[in-house]
């Protein structure tokens, strides 16, 4: 919807929760734009034929439940200072995926300490860490028993980038994976 992009999104811009009355204010507040772009539409004698993004705050509120069903906001009780009701945004799926990313870290790091030299082959590391692996011997259950797990080759990257690991490379041109010192 174009409501959500115009109009919800800017308003929320920056904030990970918000409160119920906050929402409340928003509805208010998308009204009293709704009235002015309609004035402003009526000064101008636009074509009839085209059209606004105006909602009734009904419509509104149906929208936000379709975000709540969606899984793009969370109801949470006790957040803020008052501990009232309130919504945290939300995106489906984020905490598998952040779950996989810190055992993907735990996984390269206890493979370098257990190492000999506190260093691995590149190649050798990004193609141990990472492979998803199912849970189950039953090929029904077994598509929803998988773990998810990040590739190797970003699992490598992603240490790189936080500084945890380095890179030497050999006068044969391999690669090899160390802690960083």
């Amino acid at each position: 919807h174009s409501w959500l992009i115009s109009t919800f999104l800017p308003y929320f811009a920056g904030k990970t929760w918000f409160s119920s009355g906050t929402l409340d204010s928003f509805y208010e507040y998308a009204e009293a734009n709704n009235l002015k772009e309609t004035r402003a539409s009526n000064k101008k004698k636009n074509d009839p034929g085209e059209k606004t993004n105006q909602y009734t705050i009904s419509q509104m509120k149906q929208m936000t439940q379709h975000l709540i069903h969606a899984g793009l906001l969370l109801p949470r009780r006790g957040v803020g200072g008052g501990g009232g009701e309130g919504y945290w945004f939300s995106l489906p799926g984020l905490g598998k995926a952040a779950k996989s990313i810190v055992d993907g870290r735990t996984n390269l790091l206890r493979r370098l300490q257990s190492s000999r030299y506190k260093e691995k082959k590149r190649s050798v590391l990004e193609h141990e860490i990472g492979r998803v692996r199912g849970r189950g011997d039953n090929d029904d259950n077994a598509a929803k028993k998988t773990k998810m797990e990040q590739a190797g080759k970003f699992v490598v990257l992603d240490m790189l980038a936080k500084g945890w690991v380095s890179i030497h490379t050999t006068c044969t041109g391999e690669q090899f994976v160390r802690l960083a010192a």
